[in-house]
């Protein structure tokens, strides 16, 4: 019988130090970027020929799982290592995830076996076979090896032809990308932007983020079922003063996404609705402004401010349940 010819790794190198992009990855998503970076390559390791189709939902649920993150911040991980060209961004565009990189850093594996690790040419190939509308690669019958230094070359001398227009621009627009910072952040100047650590001044900073950010709000009303787009911006405002009267703080944008969308998911589970108590902020007047100096201890109450947390908090967001905690009704 023949033996079945294997197209998985059990291993791959992990190198120490990866430089400006895990550095971003780092600073952007903390630990939980290091893990899934690192997690995302072992589910590649062990994939079929080396690529992960996340079409599936179900997939994408049980990859969430495996990297113990949210489906909204693994995503925007994938989208970020994308960006910084450690996933080829044609293929996830189609929800394909491959790397070049990985490849080559797996090339040692197969020296001995009698088949040869694909090449993102054969993934394409092998992907239109299954349907995807991918434009075939017409230098597919090219044979191609791996250096010393892990690059690939191109062994028939024939296939070297001049770069295409549709090339040229596609490495150019790739190059401007690059070159944009991949800090979020926002051109409409009334939309607060993260310092160089990715960090926000505040809450409120936060939640005009959130608010403005409508390709986030849509995959966040999608993945909680919620059918009317206007309950969106409720659930929001409505999250944000829940972490306004329990104390809570966020200063990175990943985190109050993930912790926004698991607390909306906790109060429909609950069979709350977006506007049930909804609160009306009140706009602030002359002789209202939050006291300048710290508070003096735990529950000291200035005007409409609770000192709590080791912050002055507006007691007019408090719900009723709130200021009873609170002692104030």
């Amino acid at each position: 019988m023949a033996t079945q010819k294997k197209n998985t790794v059990d291993y791959f190198p992990h190198l120490i130090g990866n430089g400006k992009k895990m550095d971003f990855i780092e600073k952007r998503y903390g630990n939980d970027g290091y893990a899934t970076w690192f997690k995302l390559l072992e589910a590649l390791a062990s994939a079929d020929n080396h690529y992960l189709d996340l079409n599936d939902e179900i997939e994408i649920s049980f990859l969430a799982s495996r990297c113990n993150v949210d489906e909204e911040v693994l995503i925007s991980i994938i989208n970020d290592l994308v960006k910084i060209k450690v996933f080829d961004s044609e293929l996830w565009k189609h929800r394909v995830i491959w790397s070049q990189i990985f490849v080559n850093s797996i090339q040692d594996a197969y020296k001995r076996r009698a088949n040869k690790c694909m090449q993102h040419v054969d993934i394409v190939n092998e992907l239109i076979g299954q349907g995807y509308k991918l434009t075939p690669i017409m230098h597919a019958t090219c044979i191609h090896d791996v250096n010393k230094t892990g690059e690939i070359v191109d062994k028939n001398p024939q296939s070297k032809v001049k770069e295409s227009k549709e090339d040229k621009s596609r490495i150019e627009e790739e190059e401007k990308e690059e070159k944009i910072s991949v800090v979020n952040a926002s051109s409409d100047p009334s939309v607060p932007s993260p310092d160089a650590w990715g960090s926000y001044r505040s809450m409120e900073d936060l939640e005009k983020v959130l608010l403005s950010s409508s390709e986030w709000q849509s995959a966040y009303g999608k993945s909680l079922g919620i059918d009317n787009p206007d309950d969106v911006p409720l659930w929001i405002e409505k999250f944000f003063i829940f972490c306004a009267g329990s104390g809570k703080i966020h200063e990175k944008e990943t985190e109050a996404k993930s912790h926004c969308q698991s607390w909306t998911r906790r109060q429909i589970e609950l069979g709350k609705t977006a506007s049930e108590g909804v609160i009306k902020k009140v706009p602030m007047v002359i002789g209202d402004e939050m006291p300048s100096q710290s508070g003096t201890k735990e529950g000291e109450l200035i005007g409409k401010w609770l000192w709590k947390n080791n912050g002055w908090r507006d007691t007019t967001t408090f719900t009723i349940v709130q200021k009873r905690r609170n002692g104030l009704a």
